[in-house]
């Protein structure tokens, strides 16, 4: 008896006893206290936001584009013979680590029938909506020239590949279907043109979230926490568009006799209502035109006057405003590009900010990139690859997964200043054919061919053929000074290529340029040019720059602000 109840005691403590807490009913998802952004209502205001608003798109367009460049690589926890790596096949059942990491190459970046960065693409919806469903359609592997557009394949093995890695939008959501511990059993899905719910079990399906707040299937949007900057910042971008229309155009005012004003007769009300709606129809356009009576004031004595009785006039508010409602949107803009960690998008907008705080903000930046990029690769090594394992029954002992490249460009100038300080140190870094070529791969270099050999790094120098008859002599080592040398001389190259690859992308850095702005510069410190403190565009005050038209003449400059200046080039 008391063995039976061991058993069931040990058998309670597998259950799951506890709930995570999301408000989830009938498969709807209700935890959000602004009901505007529950369910359809929220995914519309999401969808507005990502195309609607400029800022939100521009920061989404960035994160996808860096996000779709990124290389992926196939690892294996087992290690991996480069060489046999090269000769391993992508067809047939995998035996070796190799081969497993060849296969899944082949299955997700050769087979199926969109490109891998298209599937990338599509995941980072979740960003916008919190989450992402992609259903997974397997094929049999049959061949090329299968007719069958579900069988065809690069590969005639038979075994079970992937298709594709199908999209199902956020917007053709009806409902969830949920356990009672709130695990997840499937998606129900309502067509848009119509037609039978469709359902997608989570067996056949990987679900993507940025962040799974409470375990939700809907997880939380990244766009969640701007969403009240991006609704003050549309209001008052309706706001301004209608006072810029007022303020250029006038207010339009209708003068019309008291008589007709205050009248109570049917006639006098029908025409004070016509007045009413030319004040407020009225638009300014090829298609515009007022007609009103012509009928004059007359005096006391009878005489007519030059007022008319109906008069049309336009009012204009003079002066400047208390608010500046061009400030009050770069700062909801900018509250926007903060909560995503994007700010740095916003550089160059004001004469604040230097480049460190640019290089700070995009670091960290990039770190929220590859922290959305692990969770994708986790998902898929969690989910995907283990399933397509088990389909095929391969050996899970070799069963490789997927891993994101990196996202931050390598900053060449740091590094040579690492390798010379390792250097300096005492580290003994050449010759290494591995670190030459992986300095080469980094710096866009060709990669050393065997032939070269270390001769080009000038560490080993090729003796004579010896005369006939005698042996070859020893071989020269080099000495710790010809490996400074030839370690600077490394360096040096690496160097010379990253400021010509700078100067081919920015444009900048042209000596005529540069001597023009440095005669300029001394010529207003020397007094013999005043720097203006307007605009001579705009008249705009604040920080004036000079524009050279011609840098073969530096002291002939237009002064410009700081939004004039682009347009001039």
């Amino acid at each position: 008896m008391s063995r039976t109840k061991k058993v069931n005691k040990a058998k309670g403590s597998f259950e799951e006893l506890g709930v995570a807490g999301v408000k989830i009913s009938h498969g709807f998802v209700y935890d959000e206290f602004v009901l505007k952004l529950i369910g359809d209502k929220g995914r519309k205001i999401y969808r507005q936001m990502r195309d609607n608003d400029a800022i939100v798109s521009a920061i989404l367009f960035a994160v996808e584009m860096l996000l779709r460049a990124v290389d992926w690589e196939v690892e294996s926890d087992e290690e991996i013979d480069t060489e046999l790596l090269e000769e391993a096949s992508a067809e047939g059942v995998p035996k070796t680590a190799e081969e497993g990491v060849a296969w899944i190459k082949g299955c997700f970046l050769k087979d199926m029938s969109h490109t891998f960065d298209e599937f990338v693409a599509i995941i980072l919806s979740m960003l916008q909506y919190g989450w992402q469903y992609t259903e997974v359609v397997y094929k049999r592997r049959v061949g090329p020239e299968e007719t069958d557009g579900s069988m065809r394949s690069n590969y005639t093995d038979g075994l079970i590949g992937i298709r594709k890695l199908a999209d199902r939008s956020q917007e053709t959501l009806d409902r969830w279907e949920i356990d009672e511990s709130g695990g997840i059993i499937g998606l129900w899905q309502q067509p848009p043109m119509g037609g039978v719910r469709r359902f997608i079990p989570i067996d056949k399906a990987l679900l993507f979230r940025p962040h799974p707040f409470k375990g939700s299937p809907e997880g939380r949007s990244v766009l969640r926490s701007s969403y009240r900057s991006w609704y003050f910042l549309k209001n008052l971008q309706e706001i301004e568009a209608i006072a810029i229309e007022r303020e250029l155009n006038g207010l339009p005012v209708v003068s019309i006799p008291n008589a007709i004003l205050n009248g109570k007769s049917v006639e006098a009300i029908a025409a004070t209502e016509k007045y009413k709606k030319m004040v407020r129809d009225i638009k300014f356009n090829e298609q515009g035109g007022v007609v009103l009576p012509s009928d004059l004031y007359q005096d006391q004595d009878g005489k007519y006057t030059t007022e008319r009785q109906v008069k049309l006039e336009l009012l204009n508010a003079g002066g400047t405003r208390a608010i500046d409602i061009g400030k009050t949107i770069v700062r909801y803009q900018q509250d926007i590009a903060r909560t995503i960690m994007a700010d740095f998008i916003m550089l160059g907008s004001s004469d604040k900010g230097s480049f460190a705080l640019s290089k700070d903000k995009t670091k960290m930046f990039t770190r929220a990139l590859t922290g959305w990029m692990e969770t994708i690769a986790t998902t898929i090594n969690r989910h995907l690859i283990p399933k397509l394992w088990s389909i095929n029954n391969f050996d899970r002992s070799i069963m490789p997964r997927l891993a994101p490249g990196s996202i931050d460009p390598v900053d060449l100038e740091m590094l040579s200043t690492f390798i010379e300080k390792l250097s300096r140190a005492g580290a003994t870094l050449f010759p290494d054919d591995a670190l030459e070529n992986k300095l080469r791969e980094l710096g866009g270099l060709p990669e050393k061919t065997e032939e070269e050999g270390l001769e080009n790094a000038g560490l080993v120098y090729p003796p004579a053929p010896p005369p006939a008859g005698q042996e070859l002599p020893p071989e020269k080592k080099p000495t710790p000074e010809e490996e400074q040398k030839a370690l600077e001389k490394i360096i040096t190259r690496i160097l010379k290529i990253m400021r010509e690859e700078d100067l081919e992308k920015q444009g900048d850095g042209n000596p005529v340029k540069m001597k023009a702005q440095n005669i300029l510069n001394r010529a207003v410190k020397a007094g013999k040019i005043k720097r203006p403190s307007k605009c001579s565009k705009c008249g705009k005050t604040g920080k004036i720059q000079a524009h050279h038209k011609d840098y073969s003449k530096p002291l002939d400059v237009t002064w410009l602000c700081q939004t004039c200046h682009p347009a001039h080039g």
